[in-house]
């Protein structure tokens, strides 16, 4: 990692709230120019999700995560577009799991699924 702010190329351009934005779902990460994520280790204050009709980048939120999560995991962004994966490496992690993920079948599955999590 880089001490520049940049991380394999991730584009770190400041949030932009003024741009019109038709994919505003609650759950779904968004960065840059309201993009959705795309790109994996973007990592916190790069972040947001929706709350009330507004970006915010604190608190506890459902967030779709790609993969196994449980209570103490660490999550920063990948590929899959809007949505989290767990991560060893908290200095990568824009949050950390509260709560663990749903559908919780027992069973190991990697499909998209929601958590909670609380913004680092």
């Amino acid at each position: 990692m880089e001490d520049n702010g940049k991380v394999m190329g991730v584009d770190f351009t400041p949030f932009n709230r003024s741009v019109k934005c038709f994919t505003n779902i609650p759950g779904l990460l968004y960065y840059g120019e309201l993009l959705l994520t795309d790109h994996y280790y973007i990592k916190y204050p790069h972040v947001y999700d929706v709350k009330l009709r507004d970006y915010v980048n604190y608190g506890e939120h459902r967030i779709f995560v790609v993969g196994e999560v449980k209570e103490g995991d660490y999550l920063t962004t990948c590929i899959v577009r809007g949505a989290a994966m767990k991560t060893d490496n908290k200095e990568l992690a824009f949050a950390v799991v509260t709560r663990a993920r749903e559908p919780e079948m027992g069973i190991g599955f990697d499909v998209v699924g929601g958590c909670y999590a609380k913004f680092l």
